[in-house]
């Protein structure tokens, strides 16, 4: 077996096996799906050049040739679809993503025709080497741009990246430049440059450092982090529950004071008639209706906010950002009683953002009971401000707590990590995935005994 043949066999063979043992890990994972993809592109480019390497006829290696180079044509997009879901899952690249599958699909039909390969020549120690057609230039100019920006996110996610997320995208990027560096250079023979493919090997030496990664450096399994963060929403609910069990009871005593006193009044005849009777009668029903309702809204807020899911599909819609805040106000109001905070509450009215709405309601909701919490009952002012300018919401929520450290600041996005006693320290975290999963960034800044201010910027945003 010569060279260029057995490194694409061993290329292959490494591909696949090692994206269907991530995917039997967690087949529900978008990640292990993308990932899935994306080797099954590679394992079959790589296969079928080694049946090519092998080919003993022009028309057989350029029957192989063809085949090879269809798989070829999908190799950016399922490579943009697994960086797709590393990084900014936003409405732009979402549209990209789509339409980087259907020139995939158009230039995976052309490759059976002449204006992708020609036919096939003889080159350096090739014996049967495609010539290219008209169109393959375009194809390479595409594979190019689309493998840069997929690159370029991939490195602007790294370095803004926690620590513990930082390890698994530098193995990955590692791998990716080495593997898509290596491979690319099959390229050069294709225009006359006289530059053999040896690197090409470096595809399997690629998937090796993506598993490694994926495996030995995974956070934890997304559905477990769904779980715990779950359970650590219910508790903090549960901890409101207790301060806000006189909120409950209040309009429950007010209709039973209020009925009390008219059947006693009625009982010792203090109405001077039958009609001030009924009239009085009617003012209590229509109180005792104000006050069952805010004590059914109270709760129908708790049970719809304790009920939503964390799942992972985006329902993206468009949200008046004032309305999602007052959706949890009624939650975050008796946590700000219970840690004798004050807040100040700045968003226009107009403004809307492209988001999930769920999601958001999640966001606010961590920050500002984290905020709250900071303050550990000694009291303190939280403020909730919103900007849009540039096409850009920015989100701003600080509070005048005790601040973070700075040797701290770059782990609080990390999974498990905690400064709470009780903590599971996947608030932040999840937060942060949310946020990005929206299209969004989030920022901290905190000084020691200066408070500490969060900020959230969404770029698919409008005024209305």
């Amino acid at each position: 077996m010569n060279f260029y043949a057995s490194s694409a066999f061993f290329n292959g063979l490494i591909a696949l096996f090692l994206v269907y043992y991530i995917y039997l890990r967690d087949k529900k994972d978008p990640l292990s799906r993308s990932f899935l993809y994306f080797g099954i592109v590679i394992s079959g480019w790589s296969f079928l050049y080694t049946f090519w390497a092998y080919a003993s006829s022009a028309a057989e290696a350029e029957k192989f040739i063809r085949l090879h180079m269809t798989f070829a044509t999908f190799i950016p997009a399922t490579y943009f679809h697994l960086v797709y879901h590393l990084t900014y899952q936003t409405r732009l690249n979402r549209s990209l993503l789509k339409i980087s599958y259907g020139i995939s699909v158009f230039y995976s039909l052309l490759c059976h025709t002449s204006l992708m390969v020609s036919g096939v020549k003889q080159v350096v120690f090739f014996d049967f080497w495609p010539a290219p057609g008209k169109l393959l230039l375009s194809h390479v100019i595409y594979f190019g741009l689309l493998m840069s920006y997929s690159m370029y996110l991939l490195i602007q996610k790294t370095f803004s990246s926690g620590r513990a997320d930082k390890q698994r995208l530098q193995w990955i990027l590692a791998g990716s430049l080495i593997g898509i560096g290596g491979g690319s250079v099959n390229w050069l023979l294709w225009f006359d440059i006289p530059v053999p493919p040896t690197t090409h090997f470096t595809v399997g030496i690629m998937f090796a450092l993506f598993a490694y990664a994926i495996i030995r450096h995974r956070l934890i399994d997304i559905d477990e982090v769904l779980q715990i963060a779950r359970r650590d929403k219910l508790a903090a609910i549960g901890t409101l529950a207790a301060s806000m069990n006189h909120e409950i009871r209040n309009p429950l005593f007010i209709i039973k004071g209020a009925a009390e006193t008219h059947l006693v009044n009625v009982k010792e005849g203090i109405y001077a008639s039958k009609e001030k009777a009924l009239d009085k009668a009617n003012q209590i029903l229509a109180t005792s209706f104000d006050q069952a309702q805010r004590a059914i809204d109270l709760m129908k807020t708790f049970s719809e906010f304790a009920k939503k899911d964390n799942d992972r599909k985006v329902r993206i819609e468009e949200v008046y950002l004032k309305e999602v805040f007052e959706n949890i106000q009624t939650l975050i109001d008796y946590e700000l009683k219970l840690d004798k905070a004050e807040m100040l509450v700045d968003i226009p009215e107009s403004l809307m953002l492209s988001v999930d709405r769920r999601h958001l309601e999640e966001i606010l909701f961590n920050l500002l009971i984290n905020a709250c919490q900071a303050m550990k009952a000694a009291g303190g002012k939280i403020e909730l401000r919103a900007t849009f300018q540039n096409n850009k919401t920015q989100i701003m929520i600080s509070d005048t707590g005790p601040g973070i450290p700075k040797d701290k600041l770059s782990q609080i996005f990390d999974p498990f990590y905690t400064s709470k006693e009780e903590g599971t320290g996947l608030g932040l975290y999840i937060t942060k995935q949310l946020v990005e999963r929206n299209g969004g960034t989030i920022t901290v800044q905190s000084q020691p005994g200066q408070g500490t201010k969060f900020i959230l910027e969404f770029n698919i945003t409008e005024m209305k």
